[in-house]
This record gives C-alpha cells, structure tokens and sequence, in this order.
C-alpha cells in the first residue's frame, strides 16, 4: 500500500489564502450592504452635495448614512499685510495695536504674540474686525500669528516679526523757592540720586523734599533708564533774602516820598492863605470883630 505524502508548504499556503479572503470579505460587506441602501426607500441616488458631504436621494432629501465628497467653498483668505503702533503704559511696557488688510472670505481671525514664528494661535476666534489691541508687551522681538476663518474651516497661520521698543525714561525737576521745597518726578528709571543733601531715592515716581540750605546751591539729579543710559537733571537754588531786602527798600522809598508830597503840599496851602489875607479878599469885610 502506497502512504500519501502530505505537502504541508501547500496546506499553509491555501490556510493563508481563505484567511485573507474571510478577512477581505467580512471588511466590504457592510459598506456594501451601506451603500446598497443609500436612499433606497428615497427613489435612489441622484448625486452628491459636495457643500455638505452628503448623498443626495432623487426626492431631493439626503441620504441618512451615505456620505461623500465635501468640498466647501471659499476657502478663508489670509491677509498680506499688517501694521502696528506702540503706546507706552505706565507700567513701562507697550500696548501694541496692529491692524491688517481688510479680506473678502474670512468672518474672524486668531492671533497671538508669541516669542516662536509660525505657531498656531489658538482654536478660538479672537476678533471679527482687521484689528486688535496686545496690552502690557515687554520689550524685544516678537511674533504676529495670524490665521483667518469662516464656516469652510481655518487658513494657514501667517506671521511677521515685531521689534518692540524699551520704554522711554524721562526725568524733571524744579524747586519752589518760597516753599523751600525740590520736586521732581520721572517715569521708567531703575535708580535716582540727587546730591547733595538728599542721596538714594526709593520712590522713583514723584516726590518733593525740603532744602534745608540757606545759601545758594546747585542740586544734581541722577537717574538710571530702563534702557541703561544715564539722565542728568541741575536745578539751582537762590535763596530770597536779597529780594526781601529790596521789597523793604521799595517801600521806605515810597514812604518818603508820600512825607515829602504831603509836606509841599502844605507849604503850598499856607502860601494860598497868606496872600488871601494881604490882599484882604471881599470875604474878609465880612469878618466882624467883637
């Protein structure tokens, strides 16, 4: 009796191969049996309403499991240009406005300062209008993230690079010299000192001091910038003992001056009454003597 050799390479082979057709088989039937009842109770298909992704039945309505291709139309434009203008706050740093071209396809925009270029802003719509205000900016460079949207979905992201300046310092004094008093104020400084006299100043802002000096003196104030360089402020103050005195020497002057009016004019009433009686004026005839 002759045994049966039995090719194990060709039972592995065939195993394989009614695997892959179960596989195959049990993949596309539901998308079969899907697409065989695409409006079927709907007078069938008539097409596909690329605007919505759907199956369109010939009754007009759409298919209730059937979709297909979406296509939306138009796509969100993004702007090519944008500007921008600093404004200086009191916390020494910039608000910065920036405003784009105005776009045709887009309903709002998502925009961000960041310190990468290219990075997504955010999945929310910031503002509908071609402008918007970042409060409270530090110094340095930046980047504008800009993308545009509308019901088709969101564009790509544009940047541009901004140079954001350091603030400004300023510095002023004065001294009321009837009051006695210094007085300054600044914005944006990291150190002041005011010689001589005062020193170190902690409170950078404003403030007035009393000069207790009696004599003539130049007072110095020196501050140091947020941007590192050096303001210098000179004042002087002149004490008023000399206008004093010559308040006082006015007024004696215009003392003896009103004596001496008032003494001529005297001299002058006594020549009038003299001469009267010399030439015995009518109304002396009048004059009875007891």
């Amino acid at each position: 009796m002759q045994k049966k050799i039995i090719d194990v390479k060709h039972l592995r082979n065939i195993f394989l191969a009614s695997l892959i057709y179960f596989l195959v088989a049990s993949f596309y039937s539901p998308l079969a049996i899907a697409r065989s009842g695409c409006c079927s109770w709907h007078g069938g298909v008539s097409g596909c309403d690329t605007s919505v992704g759907r199956q369109v039945c010939n009754d007009g309505t759409y298919s209730p499991s059937c979709t297909c291709i979406y296509v939306c139309f138009p796509l969100p434009d993004v702007p090519k240009n944008a500007s921008w203008v600093f404004t200086q706050n009191n916390n020494c740093n910039q608000d910065v406005d920036i405003t784009w071209d105005k776009t045709q396809n887009s309903s709002y925009f998502s925009v961000s300062l960041a310190k990468s270029a290219g990075i997504n802003p955010g999945p929310n719509s910031d503002t509908s209008t071609n402008n918007y205000r970042f409060t409270d900016i530090e110094s340095g460079s930046w980047y504008l993230n800009l993308k545009s949207g509308n019901k088709c979905g969101w564009s790509k992201v544009y940047y541009w690079k901004i140079d954001i300046p350091k603030p400004q310092s300023q510095l002023s004094v004065e001294i009321d010299s009837k009051k006695k008093l210094f007085n300054f104020s600044s914005q944006c400084i990291k150190s002041l000192k005011i010689e001589p006299e005062f020193g170190k100043v902690d409170n950078l802002k404003s403030g007035s001091f009393q000069i207790a000096t009696d004599s003539a003196t130049t007072y110095n104030a020196i501050a140091l910038g947020f941007d590192g360089k050096e303001l210098r402020r000179s004042v002087q103050y002149e004490p008023l003992v000399a206008e004093q005195e010559q308040e006082k020497s006015i007024s004696s002057n215009n003392s003896d001056k009103n004596g001496l009016i008032t003494v001529g004019g005297l001299g002058i009433l006594g020549v009038v009454f003299w001469r009267a009686i010399k030439q015995k004026w009518p109304f002396n005839s009048k004059i009875k003597l007891s």
